[in-house]
This record gives C-alpha cells, structure tokens and sequence, in this order.
C-alpha cells in the first residue's frame, strides 16, 4: 500500500447553517456499535457540537439523527473524550469556559446531554477549590487496575489534575485532584492521552512546563506518578546527566508541548509521540512500568518517503498529530499550519521486526 491520503470527504461551518463547526479546535470519533461518529466543536463562533456518521466504504459524512448538531453558549470545546460502557457510548466535552459537558452518542449520530441543572448548562462545574474544570485543552479516559474507567482532566490555568471515575450511566464522581509537587511536569498542560503496556493504562500528560509526566490508576482507585522528565534533562535511570545529543541535536523536543498521541503496536510495545511549538517530535518507548525511554528525536529537516523521494519537513509549531495503523505499520499524520503530510514511521517498524 502506497502511504498516500486521499480526500473522501470535507465538511465546513458554510455547507450548513445548523453546523457547529467554526473554529474547529478538537475532533474525536466514537464507535457506536457497527456505526463510526465524527464529533467535532465550535470554538470561534457561538459554541457547540455536530456529530456526522462515516460511511465506512467511501469515507463521506452525512447526518441524519435530528439532534447531531447542538448549540451550547458556554462549550467551546478544546477536548472531547469518548467512553463507552455497558450502558451506552458517552462523549466528555469541555474547553476554554468553565464545566464539563457529557453527550451520550447513538447510533444516528445524535448526541443526548445527560440531566444537567437547565438546558445547555455544564454536567460538571468548576470549583477552583476542589477541581479544574476551567480552561481544559486536554483530557483522556483510562481504566485502572481496580477495573474502573476514569477520566482525567488538565488545565492550563491550574497545575493539578482532577481524576473521575466513570459510573455505567456515564456519570462522573470526583475520585481525586492531584496538585503538583515540584516533581510533575502538570503546569498549563495541553496535551494527554493513553497507551496500555502489558495489561496497564498509563496517562501521559504535557503543556508548558516543558517536560511529561506519567501516571496510572492503581488497584485503590488512587492516581499514581509513574515518570517524569524535563526538556533535554537526565532520564533519572542511567545517572549520567542529560540524555546524550549528537551532532547538535537536541535531545528531546518537550518545550512548549501542543500535543501527545500514543500507539500500541501489534507486538504489544508501546511508544509515546510528543510535540509542539518546539523544532520537532519526540518518540519514547514505554515499558510495563510506565518508564519512558528516548526511542527517537525528529528535528526540522530532509526524510526519505515511502517511494524513495526526499521530502523537506518542517517540524516546528505543529499544533496535532496522530499515528495510524494499518497492518504492521504506523504512518505520521500531523498539522503544521494547515498542511499535512504522512510519512512511513520507521520507528515503528524497527520495533516490530
């Protein structure tokens, strides 16, 4: 398979004035028994949702469930988070206003606000005192090892993270709020998701401080530290200082981090991509106990494609990327002020063969 894209479909805020989609700054999709759900917000305009269904064969999006576009004043979503459980599949939405909005998601495509105190307000509202749910860019769900699902939340006002476990019904009840120490690297996080090694969900959190930290859930339902590691710092383990760079590249590319996605390859290794307003991206390996290793630094400059052709890349100010599967290799998709481009991630493959 050629490691080419190709457009299937685009929808935009003019195609449709019931379109919630001016300014879109988070995207998501939900699996909703044999049906994939396209969710994404408005975030410039007057706020809100709109939920379109793929077609799995041609890759367009269409809506027909009445309520797959919502109007929300206050939601102006920067992260959205999808949990399913035994009693639906549930969309978590928050951003740059106070409060959490929750949507179960069916089948159609349309979106459902669970109970809330009046029309539009937020599920979830934020206390300053006793939670973050203020300013949110980022939040990912995760199962601990008591076999609970929970959600964790960041801020970009606060340097603390706030922990919820997940009820069937896709309720939230606080479960914990951890507050930095000196040691985390929690402070304007930005970016967050979840890679599961060996059977264990690991969090890895990012933003401004410039560094990542790790964390899981352990067997009380208690949020633990697994790692941390600062820009271009010592990795804690070898005791020689800071992780070599050669040839006057940096070591690690954690400065002002926008983003964190993570894969589990088919072999069951699990790596972490970093990145950011920096000059490039960072690949780290995990192991079964939540330690990150520097697997690979991506700096600014010429990489050979699938077909041989030599691409200049620049790799600075990249606001998203993902990593996506398909058989036994993983292929980069980023963002960097508009263009995209995908590439094969030899990484990957080094780590499977």
């Amino acid at each position: 398979m050629e490691d080419n894209l190709t457009l299937t479909d685009s929808v935009t805020d003019q195609d449709n004035p019931a379109y919630e989609l001016n300014g879109v700054f988070a995207v998501t999709s939900a699996k909703v028994g044999d049906v994939t759900v396209v969710i994404g917000g408005s975030h410039d305009g007057e706020g809100g949702l709109s939920a379109f269904v793929l077609d799995s064969e041609t890759g367009e999006l269409s809506q027909t469930a009445p309520n797959a576009n919502v109007h929300v004043d206050q939601l102006r979503p920067e992260a959205l988070s999808v949990v399913t459980t035994s009693q639906g599949t549930f969309l978590y939405a928050a951003g740059e206003n106070d409060g959490l909005w929750v949507y179960e998601i069916d089948e159609n495509g349309g979106l459902t606000q669970l109970p809330s105190s009046g029309p539009g307000q937020a599920n979830y509202g934020s206390d300053p005192g006793d939670n973050n749910l203020r300013n949110i860019e980022a939040m990912t769900p995760l199962t601990g090892e008591d076999g609970h699902q929970y959600l964790l939340n960041t801020s970009i006002n606060d340097r603390d993270l706030t922990l919820w476990q997940i009820a069937e019904d896709g309720t939230l009840t606080q479960a914990e709020k951890v507050d930095d120490d000196g040691t985390l690297q929690i402070d304007d996080v930005r970016g967050a998701d979840v890679v599961n090694v060996a059977g264990r969900d690991f969090a890895i959190v990012g933003g401004g401080e410039d560094g990542v930290s790790v964390f899981h859930v352990d067997a009380d339902g208690k949020l633990q530290n697994s790692y941390n590691i600062h820009d271009n710092q010592s990795d804690g383990r070898d005791g020689e200082g800071n992780i070599i760079s050669g040839n006057g590249v940096a070591a690690t590319e954690l400065n002002d981090i926008d983003w964190i996605t993570t894969t589990t390859t088919p072999s069951g290794a699990g790596y972490v991509y970093v990145g950011g307003q920096d000059n490039g991206i960072t690949v780290f390996g995990i192991d079964a106990d939540g330690k990150l290793s520097v697997v690979q630094n991506l700096g600014n400059g010429t990489y050979t494609d699938a077909q041989g052709n030599e691409v200049n890349i620049s790799l600075g100010n990249l606001r998203g990327a993902d990593v996506a599967g398909f058989g036994e290799t993983r292929h980069w998709l980023w963002d960097h002020t508009g263009i995209r481009r995908s590439i094969r991630s030899r990484l990957i493959r080094r780590a499977e063969n």
